[in-house]
């Protein structure tokens, strides 16, 4: 695929995540879902829904056969090959700069990974365990290594075969009962596996740096792990008043772990309603804040689904099962149209005597070009050598616009990706057949010629 490929579907992915993000992240709180398990399983499924977006496009998709304008011509739109598109720098510079920070930020999460070995030869093991940690840790199928260090100003936990508790010196300050508190939510991290996955999120956050909703996302996400965690911690202890004293303390003692690749005790931003949730009452029943999920969660994906049918990637590519014979609609893009065969060319004749167009004997308003996009001729493939014919089978929808572009030849997948990239933004009259507007079929070839 060509730069500019790639970046017509950053920008369309970009588009596609502020509209399901911007609408959905408010919801659990419109709707007043605030059940931590239900809102951290919602925000799942929206970060699992933003991760499938750009998917969606390589999943085939048929659609039903629809009535078909058997002939369409216009005149030919004539792109120079010689001349570079005036923007083709600005968009090897973006894609380069979005690579470039997300490889940058990467590295940084691999580097704070070797980092934690290094905490870890730092630090020195806890020589007491309080009771009710010994009794958490037998019911436990991995042994969980605590350790002090000086180099870390909060606790955290990480690992997964072999999962390590690391506490700050300001630990051995604080009394039993707060101690216990946070190594038992340390713990429940770990027993949960929930390392791994705030791993797997903190790479998300690294590679999709460029867009703001994203890292809101996953501080939600964040936020609601938290609050699971909390509610167990309190049901494991029985001392809500004590644990509710060391989230305090902890935000006055403690501050954020340095080390990215941890999950921290504490946030000061999520402080406040880690509180909130385990003082005040949830006013709606358990079985309503399930219906609401389920509610949420469909309407979630249905308006992913409609996300995807208004911005569709310019990559998209479906597979279409032609309800008819549909003749060709040439354009030339970049020197001398491609010389087609004396049928095509006694077949153009007819049509530009009839005005440019041959209607079909049962349509009753003639389908016109209003809007057409003239093709660019990638670099890359000028660079190459590359040229021919792009034949695409164009799906038009009840209002004239283009839903599908299918490409059926094509001598190479740059010349393919432009053709479709402009055509997407073609644009007819509607259709008007029996006195209702209907969709149509139209393959159209692109012919790309150097001079």
């Amino acid at each position: 695929m060509s730069l500019s490929g790639i970046a017509g579907d950053l920008v369309t992915y970009f588009l596609q995540l502020a509209l399901v993000l911007g609408i959905a992240l408010p919801l659990p709180r419109l709707f007043g879902l605030r059940n931590p398990r239900l809102k951290l399983a919602f925000f799942q499924l929206l970060l699992a829904i933003a991760l499938l977006l750009p998917m969606a496009g390589l999943v085939p998709v048929a659609h039903p056969r629809i009535g078909v304008v058997p002939e369409l011509q216009i005149g030919s739109i004539i792109v120079d090959s010689t001349t570079s598109p005036s923007n083709s720098l600005l968009v090897a510079i973006l894609v380069w700069i979005v690579a470039t920070v997300a490889l940058i930020r990467l590295s940084k999460l691999l580097g704070g990974l070797v980092g934690l070995r290094l905490l870890y030869r730092n630090s020195e093991p806890l020589l007491f365990q309080p009771h009710l940690v010994q009794h958490f840790q037998n019911g436990f199928s991995r042994s969980v290594t605590i350790r002090l260090t000086d180099r870390l100003k909060s606790p955290a936990s990480f690992g997964w075969w072999k999962p390590v508790i690391l506490l700050p010196r300001e630990f051995m300050q604080l009394d039993q009962e707060h101690q216990e508190a946070i190594v038992c939510h340390e713990m429940l991290h770990l027993r949960r596996n929930d390392w791994p996955v705030a791993l797997f999120e903190q790479a998300v956050r690294s590679i999709l740096w460029f867009h703001p909703l994203v890292p809101a996302l996953l501080n939600r996400i964040h936020l609601a792990r938290e609050q699971v965690v909390d509610r167990e911690v309190i049901r494991l202890t029985g001392r809500r008043r004590a644990y509710l004293e060391t989230l305090r303390h902890a935000a006055e003692t403690f501050r954020q772990a340095s080390v990215a690749p941890t999950i921290p005790f504490a946030r000061a931003s999520h402080l406040r309603d880690r509180v909130a949730m385990l003082t005040q009452e949830v006013c709606m029943s358990t079985s309503r804040q399930l219906v609401t999920y389920l509610v949420l969660s469909l309407s979630t994906v249905s308006l992913s689904v409609a996300t995807l049918v208004a911005f569709p990637t310019a990559s998209l590519r479906s597979s279409v099962v032609p309800s008819g014979p549909s003749e060709l609609l040439s354009v030339a893009a970049g020197g001398s149209p491609v010389s087609a065969s004396s049928s095509k060319e006694a077949q153009k004749q007819k049509e530009e005597k009839k005005g440019g167009i041959l209607l079909a004997e049962d349509m009753e308003t003639p389908p016109r070009l209003i809007k057409k996009v003239a093709p660019v001729y990638p670099e890359e493939a000028k660079e190459k050598g590359i040229s021919g014919q792009v034949v695409t089978l164009v799906t038009v929808n009840k209002e004239g616009k283009v839903i599908d572009a299918n490409v059926q030849e094509s001598p190479d997948e740059l010349l393919s990706h432009a053709a479709v990239e402009a055509i997407r933004q073609w644009e007819w009259e509607p259709v008007i057949k029996d006195g209702q507007p209907v969709p149509f079929k139209v393959s159209v070839t692109v012919n790309f010629a150097l001079k």
